[in-house]
């Protein structure tokens, strides 16, 4: 009998998307199965008050990016919160190269290809 098998662990993203900020690079965590059923039940609200929306992109940008802690997000200024959102929101739909190259192309983003 033929025995086949697979490493789960070899399976890695095609490439990662990260960034600086307060001078610390932050890495963007894959989805994970939690976290897609988790976003699929907070996009299903709606017509939430302006403070429940606001915790709740604090919620999708902390699942996002883990080693950012919610006070850094919360100082942050609305110009900077909406493109931290579009980026991730990007990245999570269209993928890291296809986004970035969007982006990058319309003027709104810097983009640094780092070597493996």
């Amino acid at each position: 009998m033929e025995e086949r098998f697979l490493d789960l662990d070899k399976i890695v993203p095609e490439s990662i998307a990260s960034l600086v900020f307060n001078g610390k690079k932050h890495v963007m965590k894959e989805m994970s199965v939690a976290d897609f059923i988790w976003a699929q039940s907070a996009a299903a609200k709606e017509n939430l008050p302006v403070e429940e929306q606001t915790e709740l992109f604090l919620e999708v940008l902390m699942r996002s990016w883990p080693t950012i802690e919610k006070k850094e997000l919360e100082e942050l200024s609305p110009a900077k919160l909406r493109a931290l959102l579009e980026f991730t929101n990007g990245v999570g739909e269209k993928g890291v190269e296809q986004y970035t190259a969007e982006a990058a192309a319309e003027g709104k983003l810097k983009v640094e290809v780092e070597p493996s």
